[in-house]
Order: structure tokens, then C-alpha cells, then sequence
């Protein structure tokens, strides 16, 4: 990347000036509580054709962010690493509310940056939130080359990007949908990888279990999800506690069942590892909890800086690491596919 990069300069520029636009975007907020209504299920293409991973594709997974000083340094950290796609787990713009959050992303990373982003439960506490978000979320993706989606963006849907296939639910997340409306995510998240034929795939969520986060977080997505995606072989993306942790390759997420401490991990059907990538910006927590399942952990006890999982994923290669907003690398891990041989 050149040094006078015009993508650098402008995320410089606008880290100035993001303060200047606060009050003008509580207006736009305002503005736009009065026209959004709730989106249904939607179908979603790109004007380029999905491609294969031929090259590598970088993609960054965040979650809690916020709008302050170490959530722009997070995004900056995004742009630096030459980030493809960003997978947001939830957790957006907590009190500062979505107008706040829309302008920080609008003018750190850009208006056309790829960003794909599930409900949290701080998205969904105000009735009007969620629905703003949801709605930047859709009008970005017919501009993401290579990208297909169908359902409902955030909540319940799937979507396909170069070779990668990601399904979005909302396990333990109230009011994403209409009253009556069965979510049944395992059961979701089982149809939709069943005839899929990428190398590569990922389920998207915000709340987790006990037993996989760190903290105090109580029981809320339930295992069914966790083990829907872990029967096909997906890995599993989350956030909700405000801390790193990665587990070693699990054969049984619900018995924290272990096939083997190394960081090389084969995915197959009924093999697969889960991730907290909760340091967006919002809060280090400590770590409470502690098992001979976690590969890595990064809390407050650890030193833990802000920052992201950057994941560079090839045809059946790929080469993970976390990092934080010093530049410093707190865990590398490599993975690779057995999905389709």
C-alpha cells in the first residue's frame, strides 16, 4: 500500500473531523426514525458474479463496538490490513444509537466498504434501532462485488462471497421478528449449508452460551445453533462478551469436547471451533471463566488491546490472527477445509 494511499488519507481526514458531525446526524436520525419501516425478507445480488477463492480474501470479525476513539483505531486497523469484507457480530452503536454509528462507518471506512453485520442485543432495545441499521446493512450489498444474499438481512438469512458461504441468525436476540414468527434457527442454518458446495463456511451470530465466552454471560443462543453449525463444519463467529477467545478444534461444542491442541484445525462435517471477537471498542472485560477447551483467551488479565480476527482465506487454506490496535499479534492459527474434497 502506497504511504499517501488515497483510502488512508481519507480515513485520516475524517477521524478529524467525525466530532464535527454529531449534532447534524442526530438530526438525520430523526429524520430517517420518521421514513424506515421494518424489512421483510429480501433477496440480494451484487452487480458482479460470485467468484471462487482462486486468491486470497481477507476478512475481519468484530463485534461491540460503540462510537469513540478505539473503535475508529479498530476500523483503521480494518483498512491497514487490506480487509475484503467485514463480518460485524453485533453490538453497534449501544447509547450513541445508529445515526452516531452510520456516520463513524460512512467516514472511517467509506460509504461502498463491504460490511455484513447481525443484530446484537444493544441493536434492538430502542423499537426504531434495528431497523435503521438493518436498512444501511441493505443498501450496501448490491454494491459488494461478488456477494448474494437472501433473507432477512441480520437476523435470519445466508449469504454467498467468493467461495464463502455465512449464514446470519439471532439466537437469544428479542424483537428482531414479528411476534408468532418461529425462528428455528438450527434448523435454519441446518437447510441452508446442506446442499452448499463452498469450501468455506461461517455462522454469523451475536449471543453465545455460557460455556463459550469468558465472562459472566449467562446461557442464550442455546446449543442447538452451535451444534447445527458445528455438524456443518462451519466456523462460529460471535461476539456479546467484550473480550478474545478462540477454541481449539471441538468435535462437541455442548460437552467442550476437544479433538486436538494444535493450531493447524481441519474443518469437516461434525469438526469446527468458535470464536469470541468482542473487542471492538467498547470495554475490556476480565476473564471469569477459564476451560481446557480455549486455544486462546484475551481479556483485561491478559493485557488485551482493542482490535480484530483477521482471517485470510484461500481455496482450502486459511491463515488467522488476531490482532490488536498497537500492531502487536496476540494469536495466529491457521485452518484448513475438508468440505468438499
Amino acid at each position: 500500500m502506497l504511504a499517501c494511499s488515497p483510502v488512508k488519507l481519507i480515513s485520516n481526514v475524517a477521524r478529524k473531523m467525525f466530532c464535527l458531525y454529531q449534532i447534524s446526524q442526530r438530526c438525520y436520525l430523526f429524520i430517517l426514525v420518521l421514513l424506515v419501516t421494518t424489512c421483510s425478507d429480501v433477496s440480494i445480488l451484487s452487480t458482479a458474479k460470485s467468484a471462487s477463492v482462486n486468491e486470497v480474501t481477507t476478512i475481519a470479525f468484530i463485534a461491540d463496538q460503540g462510537v469513540n476513539e478505539n473503535s475508529i483505531a479498530v476500523l483503521n486497523l480494518i483498512i491497514d490490513e487490506g480487509t475484503d469484507l467485514l463480518l460485524a457480530q453485533g453490538d453497534f452503536g449501544y447509547d450513541e444509537g445508529p445515526g452516531a454509528w452510520i456516520s463513524m462507518m460512512d467516514q472511517v471506512l467509506g460509504k461502498n466498504f463491504p460490511v455484513l453485520g447481525v443484530a446484537g442485543n444493544h441493536d434492538t432495545r430502542e423499537p426504531t434501532h434495528w431497523a435503521i441499521y438493518q436498512r444501511w446493512l441493505e443498501e450496501k450489498l448490491p454494491n459488494i462485488d461478488g456477494l448474494v444474499c437472501s433473507g432477512n438481512i441480520g437476523v435470519k438469512a445466508v449469504c454467498q462471497y467468493r467461495g464463502i458461504s455465512i449464514t446470519q441468525t439471532t439466537p437469544g436476540i428479542d424483537d428482531v421478528l414479528p411476534p408468532g414468527v418461529n425462528d428455528d434457527y438450527a434448523a435454519y442454518v441446518k437447510d441452508r449449508f446442506a446442499d452448499d458446495n463452498n469450501n468455506w463456511r461461517i455462522c454469523s451470530f451475536h449471543m453465545n452460551q455460557t460455556a463459550m465466552q469468558t465472562g459472566f454471560k449467562r446461557n442464550a443462543a442455546g446449543w442447538p445453533i452451535y451444534q447445527a453449525c458445528l455438524a456443518a463444519g462451519a466456523i462460529v463467529a460471535t461476539g456479546h462478551e467484550h473480550a478474545y477467545s478462540r477454541t481449539w478444534l471441538m468435535d462437541s461444542f455442548e460437552q467442550q469436547s476437544v479433538v486436538h491442541r494444535e493450531t493447524h484445525m481441519r474443518l469437516e462435517p461434525g469438526k469446527s471451533f468458535a470464536f469470541v471477537s468482542g473487542l471492538g471498542g467498547v470495554g475490556k472485560r476480565l476473564q471469569w471463566r477459564r476451560g481446557d477447551w480455549w486455544g486462546k483467551i484475551l481479556t483485561r488479565w491478559q493485557g488485551a488491546d482493542y482490535g480484530a480476527l483477521f482471517c485470510r482465506f484461500e481455496k482450502t487454506i486459511a491463515r488467522c490472527e488476531f490482532k490488536d490496535i498497537k500492531g502487536q499479534v496476540r494469536d495466529r492459527f491457521s485452518v484448513e477445509s475438508a468440505l468438499n474434497p
